[in-house]
């Protein structure tokens, strides 16, 4: 066997003991959300907004048709910010008042948030409420179905405040 092909087997070892190191850790997630968890899931989705990236929200949220998002199937969630980041300049959210209650794979997340967009003239409120998020840990498919993890996803959310279907509307 030529060099080449030693050096691309070698290569191809070690990416497998790293999937299959990356995947034994997935496994043995914990059951219970931590504060640690929830902070990383909503700065990913902060920043999902900033980039108005709706995939990057998107994939916080159960692929179950059965989720509700605000009485909005995960499709019209997908839709609606894709309609309201395509609409609108830059935005900005602020998160406050978390609150968590966990047991084994579930869990109930509270907190106030506000979205903003900028505008030339300077900062509009697009929307103002308490939001509660159902999360549940389910198996995820990830590298194409190849093999599943357990991850945390919204299940269910809502809030109090304005319709958020109407987010976008201008």
């Amino acid at each position: 066997m030529r060099k080449s092909s030693w050096i691309l087997l070698g290569v191809s070892v070690v990416l497998l003991i790293l999937l299959g190191y990356a995947y034994l850790q997935s496994q043995n997630a914990s059951e219970n959300l931590t504060e640690a968890q929830v902070a990383e899931m909503l700065k990913k989705m902060q920043d999902a907004v900033t980039h108005r990236n709706a995939n990057g929200i998107m994939d916080m949220i159960s692929p179950d048709p059965g989720a509700r998002i605000a009485d909005m199937h995960p499709d019209q969630l997908r839709v609606m910010l894709a309609r309201a980041f395509r609409q609108s300049g830059p935005f900005r959210t602020d998160i406050s008042g978390v609150a968590l209650q966990s047991s084994p794979n579930e869990a109930n997340v509270q907190f106030d948030l506000e979205v903003q967009h900028v505008m030339d003239g300077g900062i509009g409120k697009d929307y103002s409420g308490h939001v509660t998020l159902e999360m549940q840990r389910m198996d995820v498919p990830v590298l194409l179905g190849i093999f599943h993890t357990k991850q945390w996803r919204i299940v269910h959310a809502e809030t109090p405040g304005a319709d958020p279907s109407m987010y976008g509307d201008y």
